[in-house]
């Protein structure tokens, strides 16, 4: 019993410092699309052909490559990035 009542302490205690390290990290400075968009990856990448990404207005990406894993690949880095 008092082992079980420990532990479940220990554990509140741990999520509470988790989550009291995400309240306290601040939050990024605001960047504007184009720099964002101009920070994304586009030499050195290990793909086997080309691939394109575009974005919708409202920032929705759109992924076409010729091969599954260049697809799987391109949507990490899209996911990563955003």
């Amino acid at each position: 019993m008092k082992r079980r009542i420990l532990r479940n302490v220990g554990m509140l205690l741990a999520a509470a410092s988790t989550a009291g390290c995400a309240i306290l990290t601040p939050l990024p400075k605001p960047v504007a699309l184009k720099e964002r968009l101009s920070s994304f990856p586009v030499k050195g990448l290990p793909i086997e052909a080309p691939v394109a990404i575009y974005w919708d207005e409202h920032q929705i990406p759109f992924i076409e490559a010729q091969t599954d894993d260049d697809a799987a690949f391109a949507l990490g880095l899209v996911h990563a990035h955003l």
